[in-house]
Order: C-alpha cells, then structure tokens, then sequence
C-alpha cells in the first residue's frame, strides 16, 4: 500500500535525523540546555506518530482502507475506533468492497464532523466473522435530522442534486453480492450494517 511505502520513507529519513541528533543532544547536556533537548524529543514524538501504520486486519487492501479513514478522521477531529477480523482472502470483488468501505467511511466521518461538540464527533468500525458471513457495522454521530426516501429506503442527501448516490452504489453491491444492508438513524446516531458473504 501506498501509505505503509510513505510511512517507511518517513521512518528512514527519521533515523538518519536522529544520527545527526545525537551529537546536537550531547552538546546541549553539556551545557545544561534541558528545554531544548525536551523541545527536539516533541518534536521526534510528534513526526514517530506519522510513520504508525495501524494494523486493524490481515487484509493488506481492508487495513490500508482503515488506516486512511482514520487518518481522515483525525484531521476533522471526528475520534476513530475500530475492531476488525478480516481474512487475507475475500470472496466478493475485493475493488468493489474496498469501494464501499471508503465510500462509507468517507459518509460517517464527514456527518461526524458535522457534530457541534467535539466530545460527540465519534466513528466507530465493527468488522467480524460469524460462520460463513461477515459483519460490518459501522456508526457514526451525526447533526440535525436524516430523512428517508420510501423509494429506495435509504436516506436523502441534504446536499441537493448530484449528490446521494453512494449509498446506492453500497446498495448495488449488496445485491449483487448477496449481502444484506440496512442503516438507521436514531437520536443523534446514524448505523450502517451489512452482511457479506466472506
């Protein structure tokens, strides 16, 4: 995956700029200069945390899928739990779901964002094995109020024409890979559930 390509370059370029580092650290000690040295060891916390590639599941594709929504999350301070089991293996078109993860992922952590109290701002992920199935489950906090069309029975798009069709991409999938998916609003909590055949 690309980000976990990223995360390495990152890392190497790290060490090599700690290497340098370290004489700079002495120089300091010697001189008593601890603000400094705790100044530079932020510095070097703070760039570690950007070479983490989160490991959620076995599978490389799912697991970059989650990492990205996370990192997606994280700079619309929308907080971001997930637990996943996924195989090495999919039985359905493994592009198509990845399709329907980001897609909707990318829907609960943008509704999530909406969310006026930051403390509220949450996505969480469920993706787990039950016999021959797996079950996904995705919730998210959401603002204001989400209608529902009697048509398809999936909720409206509040950002007018052109917008919407996602979830009726996820839908498509659903059928055709013999899945089921449901969602539902309920007191401020969106919930997206689907069954694969995995």
């Amino acid at each position: 995956m690309e980000h976990e390509k990223k995360s390495k370059i990152e890392m190497a370029i790290l060490r090599h700029d700690m290497r340098h580092s370290a004489n700079l650290v002495f120089s300091y000690l010697e001189n008593g200069d601890t603000d400094k040295i705790r100044g530079m060891l932020q510095q070097y916390v703070q760039r570690l945390d950007h070479t983490v590639v989160a490991n959620y599941c076995k599978n490389t594709a799912v697991n970059g899928v989650l990492t990205a929504a996370a990192e997606f999350a994280e700079k619309k301070k929308v907080q971001f739990q997930c637990r996943a089991d996924v195989p090495k293996q999919l039985q359905v078109n493994e592009f198509e779901l990845l399709t329907v993860l980001l897609n909707l992922l990318e829907n609960a952590v943008n509704a999530a964002a909406n969310v006026k109290e930051p403390e509220k701002r949450f996505v969480h992920v469920l993706m787990h094995p039950a016999k021959d199935k797996t079950i996904l489950e995705i919730t998210n906090s959401y603002a204001g109020t989400v209608t529902f069309s009697h048509e398809t029975g999936l909720p409206e798009s509040t950002r007018g024409e052109g917008h919407g069709y996602g979830l009726r991409s996820v839908q498509a999938f659903s059928r055709k890979s013999h899945a089921t998916f449901d969602c539902e609003a309920e007191e401020g909590i969106f919930t997206v559930r689907m069954l694969l055949p995995l």
